[in-house]
């Protein structure tokens, strides 16, 4: 039996693995599932292509099972920095909080968005004068907007409504910054709250701005965030092209 590289070892880990999750994401989101299915079968053609290869150069076959094995663990870096830049360090009480909003479905909150509030929460009571954004407009097919159920779900846990500042015209988070801004006057103390893997971009969105920010990354539902970490790295790509 032919001894497998370490290349191919780990081509094989992460095709195994993009399966069982394109398995799982059906039980989720078919949209979702379709996307993670056409990774896994590309994945496979560039097996394919390289085993061709094989027959034909040992040489080229190596070189393209190398190249594409560091593809892979780079990628896997990338999410691995991304996470760990979710929270910064020392986060002093600020003058202003940005809480970022994510899409509603059937005009309720999701369990992402609740993660986010139950963080923002949290510093909220424990910085009795920081001033709260809570950004989101109308998306998708809802007909309200993601700040004003984040405002009722605050509401309810008991903060009071006088603290808390609607940004309720953005689509996406560059349109939730912009607004956001807007609505700062004076202080130079911003913390940021959204999803752990969503934080890094968003701090480079509030650099890009003009804002100077801490970041808080609230936790988020556990089986999403490699999916989650896919778009957040190619939002991150496209936003670092456009310096």
């Amino acid at each position: 039996m032919k001894k497998r590289s370490f290349s191919d070892i780990i081509i094989l880990i992460y095709l195994i693995v993009h399966v069982l999750y394109t398995i799982y994401m059906f039980t989720v989101r078919v949209s979702y599932a379709l996307l993670w299915l056409g990774i896994s079968l590309a994945e496979l053609m560039i097996i394919v292509l390289i085993k061709s290869a094989d027959k034909k150069s040992r040489i080229i076959s190596r070189v393209l099972s190398v190249a594409f094995m560091l593809t892979l663990l780079f990628n896997t870096l990338a999410s691995g920095l991304i996470m760990l830049k979710a929270n910064d360090k020392e986060i002093e009480a600020a003058d202003y909080l940005l809480v970022l909003g994510y899409q509603l479905e059937n005009n309720q909150m999701t369990e992402t968005l609740k993660l986010r509030l139950d963080e923002a929460k949290d510093y909220i009571e424990a910085n009795p004068n920081t001033k709260v954004i809570l950004c989101g407009g109308i998306t998708g097919n809802n007909t309200i907007s993601e700040a004003n159920v984040m405002k009722q779900y605050l509401v309810n846990e008991g903060i009071d409504v006088s603290r808390l500042i609607l940004e309720d015209e953005s689509t996406d988070t560059i349109e939730n910054i912009k607004n956001a801004k807007n609505l700062i006057e004076g202080g130079d103390k911003i913390v940021v709250i959204s999803s752990n893997y969503h934080i890094y971009r968003a701090k480079e969105i509030c650099r890009q701005a003009g804002l100077m920010v801490k970041g808080k990354g609230a936790s988020a539902p556990y089986g999403l965030i490699m999916n989650q970490l896919l778009f957040e790295k190619l939002g991150l790509l496209k936003l670092l092209t456009k310096k």
